[in-house]
């Protein structure tokens, strides 16, 4: 229907004939399958991960559906869906929601999204023509680029188009468990995650990872998924934590190339025994089949996680990028926030408050470290970003003694609750002030 319509405009406005219309219907009706075919894939594909963890997300779940239903998107009824109590009951003894139900949840969610978006003006955004453009066969898309701002449906089509990207990519929960945590509308928050998924090249590094399914071990694939969401997750928070209302396109460029360079450069940058760490890990990835360009990406991930930062940072100091990423590193290694994610990244939270508290954790790792480089390079501009890290410590000897005093003793802790870790936060940002 959309292609029909584009090109009846194009008929409208002198650009085709009729029998050169019906041709063109005719050549894109393999690419129009083509990409049914993937919208396909990846509900299947996002319906098998909500499958895997639907157990440990029945909160998530309860409240999204008691959302919808509030707002007359669903009806537990008559969408065959478990009552509140139901809900319950399945979450205390350990039973998910199944496949049938989460494809209900699927569908609605990408519903209300789609609502929440065409009263909004994201979908007016110049950039996201460009996503017109690829919904369309590519030889249409091509020749008629002159009409895509002038489409009939452009608004409709552009918030179909984010609302599935969002949901098949990040899951049925993501938008409302992100809207509910930092308070932002689902536009906004769509907006932030479009920034997100652009500057650290989550859209292709997907695509890349969903090649490999069926190829490498599922253990494996599995937790190559569930970095890439956690960075875009995490990102998505960040953009929306440090507001800025520049076009979708000023934002993506003012960001993306400096974070690609970043990981381009990485292993030259960062602490011998970080590089160290990151190289064997690479090798070990592509010793079970994993292309280098997707392991390096996912043994890197510290680099995209930091990335905006370091972009910002670069731009206050008058730095070059690659020193003040230098500065992250080698301050990551340096005063414990690399072990400290690593203990956030291993905890699994049981309840969203839970959750919300290890996240709020993780993104004050991120913000500490900034702070702290901030401080090291604010207090030696000339010298190269390890001596300035070595230099700030030594002023700081005392508060640096009381840390690794009290890391000993979080080491010796139980580290299966997120408390220890909001101590150890305040011990290092105590290192900034």
């Amino acid at each position: 229907m959309n292609l029909k319509i584009l090109l009846g405009l194009a008929e409208q406005e002198g650009l085709v004939d009729r029998e050169e219309r019906d041709e063109l219907v005719g050549r894109s009706a393999d690419p129009v399958v083509e990409r049914i075919l993937a919208d396909n894939f990846h509900q299947a594909q996002m319906l098998s991960q909500e499958e895997m963890v639907s157990v440990d997300k029945m909160e998530a779940y309860e409240e999204l559906i008691a959302d919808l239903e509030r707002d007359g998107v669903l009806d537990r009824t008559l969408d065959v869906l478990p009552s509140s109590e139901e809900m319950a009951e399945r979450a205390r003894t350990g039973v998910g929601l199944t496949r049938p139900e989460l494809a209900v949840l699927l569908v609605d969610a990408k519903r209300a999204l789609d609502s929440a978006l065409l009263e909004s003006e994201l979908p007016e955004q110049d950039s996201l023509l460009a996503d017109l453009g690829n919904y369309f066969p590519p030889e249409v898309a091509e020749r008629f680029a002159s009409l895509l701002p002038v489409y009939p449906l452009r608004r409709e089509l552009v918030s179909t188009i984010l609302a599935n990207d969002v949901v098949n990519s990040q899951g049925v929960t993501f938008v409302g468990r992100v809207s509910a945590q930092t308070g932002a509308a689902a536009p906004a928050v769509v907006r932030a995650y479009r920034i997100a998924r652009d500057v650290s090249g989550a859209g292709e590094h997907r695509a890349a990872i969903e090649r490999l399914f069926g190829v490498i071990d599922q253990e494996r694939w599995i937790a190559l998924m569930d970095e890439a969401d956690r960075i875009v997750s995490a990102l998505t928070r960040w953009y929306l934590s440090h507001e800025d209302d520049r076009p979708l396109d000023e934002m993506i460029g003012r960001y993306a190339d400096e974070v690609e360079q970043g990981l381009v450069h990485a292993l030259e940058l960062g602490p011998s025994e970080w590089v160290e760490e990151r190289t064997a890990a690479i090798a070990e990835m592509t010793m079970d089949g994993i292309p280098e360009g997707i392991a390096a990406r996912h043994a890197l991930s510290t680099v995209l996680l930091h990335g905006p930062d370091v972009v910002d940072v670069a731009g206050a100091t008058g730095r070059p990028s690659a020193d003040v990423l230098a500065a992250f590193l080698h301050a990551g290694r340096a005063v414990y926030l690399d072990r400290l994610d690593e203990t956030a990244s291993t905890l699994e939270p049981d309840t969203p408050w839970q959750r919300w508290a290890l996240q709020t954790v993780e993104d004050e790792l991120v913000s500490v470290r900034r702070r702290l480089v901030e401080r090291m390079l604010e207090a030696a501009p000339s010298l190269p970003p390890e001596e300035a890290v070595a230099r700030y410590l030594l002023s700081r000897s005392r508060s640096v003694a009381r840390l690794v005093r009290f890391m000993r003793s979080f080491e010796s802790a139980p580290l299966d609750d997120v408390a220890p870790l909001m101590v150890a936060v305040r011990q290092v940002r105590a290192l900034a002030t």
